[in-house]
């Protein structure tokens, strides 16, 4: 799984507008970073059967072995793909990039290799190209839940929610089972200021995944900012359980509160 950490936020979050009041200001704070927590994607194995069916070889294997495979059918589309998809597992995302370009010049309709390509140019901060790549993997096949949950990330980089939601809408009505399309709507949601459309979100991505430690805390924030405090307890405790050490002095906070009620 590849998570996007380029993601920037603005809240509309008017009940929360004092700024003289410190702790609904660390509230905001909290709260813009949600969507820099997108979950993109994985890269897409599917049509690139060399890696899917060889686990248990290392990635610089593979490399090596699709580069040979390059060296004696050069015209192969398939072989720079799996090159591509080695040189990422490798964390070489420049050499990928180029791999699935090249791809790309040898079968235009390739829609793996535009979706991965997308994700990774998102991840190094090219939006416009990433955009460019999903739209055209959309194009080819417009059944590609994948694409949109990506195209969604890189409209949400570029704070266009309304464009994201409308992409998770899709990805979601495709495949009823994506867990990104929820959770990073639910971002994008709280990102206009729906509070409560996010905290459903939130919910159907922990039905998908019990263990989902960043809904569970997303939620948690949103609890709080709607003062519902066993809620938001509930939720950072859950967070913390499976790792969110960052929520403790939250947590603590909500607890002194619950004390003095």
């Amino acid at each position: 799984m590849v998570t996007d950490r380029i993601c920037k936020n603005a809240y509309a979050l008017n009940a929360m507008s004092d700024a003289g009041d410190w702790k609904h200001e660390r509230k905001l704070g909290w709260l813009r970073g949600l969507a820099s927590l997108a979950i993109a994607s994985a890269i897409s194995l599917s049509a690139g059967v060399a890696i899917a069916q060889q686990p248990d070889t290392t990635a610089s294997t593979q490399a090596y072995t699709n580069h040979l495979a390059i060296q004696i059918t050069p015209e192969d589309a398939d072989s720079y793909y799996n090159r591509g998809l080695a040189r990422y597992q490798q964390g070489d995302w420049n050499g990928a990039i180029a791999d699935f370009t090249e791809a790309i010049e040898l079968n235009p309709q390739f829609v793996e290799a535009y979706n991965n390509r997308g994700v990774l140019r998102r991840n190094q901060g090219d939006i416009e190209g990433a955009i460019a790549d999903f739209t055209e993997a959309i194009e080819l096949n417009p059944q590609f839940a994948d694409a949109y949950v990506n195209r969604g990330n890189a409209r949400g980089a570029q704070e266009d929610f309304v464009g994201a939601i409308a992409d998770y809408d899709q990805a979601i009505q495709l495949d009823p089972t994506s867990l990104g399309a929820y959770y990073n709507r639910g971002n994008a949601r709280a990102s206009r200021g729906d509070l409560e459309g996010a905290i459903a979100d939130y919910g159907q991505a922990l039905e998908l995944n019990p263990e989902l430690t960043l809904a569970y805390r997303n939620r948690g924030l949103v609890h709080e900012a709607l003062e519902r405090y066993e809620e938001a307890l509930d939720d950072l405790e859950q967070a913390i359980e499976l790792g969110a050490q960052e929520m403790i002095p939250i947590r603590d906070e909500i607890l002194e509160v619950l004390e003095q009620q």
